[in-house]
């Protein structure tokens, strides 16, 4: 029998997707080997999305560490920061790309987030990843996703289906959340100085005082749970821009809730200060989820 037309075009574009060259492997880093570009994702209407995935020499299967840039939800891209230094601790780090507040409202970005996550489990084998050790680390507004991220999973409004591998889990066993926003209704969050929409506003559409009960769906606090992922806060005490008490209030919501949270407080940091990537703050970083990923 002779395919209908459809048919042979669905051929024509399975044959075009068969002949795609995969990633290559580079050698940038020392004892590492890196793959670039590595799309984990296709959202109709928008450019593939991609990470980066950093992986030490050795038999493997490594813990994985997802790392989620900042940006206040509207700039930046996956090469900020840099932790594939975390590498040297004999973790794999994927570095992923999300759709930013301009390109699609909240949760587009966490659907991302969790289709990061669903694909590295999916093709944790042919990259030498461990599916059942996956940790997630966050700077600003990634710092606010990433703590979604572990404490929603299985939440069917927040899962989404970017990227498919809905067979997967979405669950991250470990946090490491860098100065982010976790109440957008604290006290302590500051109107915006500008004029127009707050960037919170441009994350979800609206601003978080105007419809509060549907901002909370969007706020990490909202979901602490004693059985959700292991939590490491890091934030500087005079930080001008997410006030200090955002991961104090945050970590004692955790540890009300029976959670595993850890609050380490660096003396006279900034917003991104360099303190954050001091080997000393990395080596605390290390530590936590050598013991989280055991």
């Amino acid at each position: 029998m002779s395919m209908n037309p459809m048919e042979r075009q669905q051929q024509v574009f399975a044959a075009m997707q068969a002949e795609t060259e995969p990633p290559r492997p580079r050698r940038d880093l020392p004892n590492v080997t890196s793959y670039y570009d590595v799309p984990y994702a296709a959202v109709a209407g928008f450019r593939p999305l991609s990470l980066d995935l950093h992986i030490p020499d050795g038999d493997g299967p490594f813990p994985c560490l997802l790392w989620v840039h900042g940006g206040a939800w509207r700039v930046g891209t996956r090469t900020m920061g840099h932790p594939q230094r975390l590498t040297r601790a004999g973790l794999a780090v994927a570095a992923v790309q999300y759709r930013l507040s301009g390109e699609a409202h909240f949760p587009a970005q966490l659907h991302d987030l969790k289709g990061a996550v669903r694909w590295l489990r999916a093709n944790a084998a042919g990259y030498r990843l461990d599916p059942l050790r996956i940790a997630a680390w966050g700077a600003s507004a990634g710092a606010h996703l990433v703590s979604l991220l572990g404490l929603t999973e299985g939440n069917a409004d927040l899962e989404g289906d970017v990227g498919g591998n809905l067979a997967q889990s979405s669950a991250v066993q470990a946090v490491v959340a860098f100065f982010g926003v976790m109440d957008f209704l604290a006290p302590e969050q500051r109107p915006s100085p500008l004029p127009g929409p707050s960037v919170v506003g441009q994350l979800l559409g609206y601003e978080a005082a105007d419809r509060p009960a549907e901002a909370r769906q969007a706020m990490p606090i909202t979901y602490v749970r004693p059985d959700g992922a292991a939590f490491i806060f890091l934030h500087g005490d005079i930080d001008p821009l997410v006030p200090h008490a955002q991961s104090q209030r945050m970590h004692a919501a955790l540890q009300s809730a029976g959670g595993d949270s850890t609050l380490v407080t660096l003396p006279g940091a900034y917003h991104e200060d360099p303190a954050f990537w001091s080997e000393e703050t990395l080596g605390t970083i290390g530590t936590f989820l050598a013991q989280r990923l055991s």
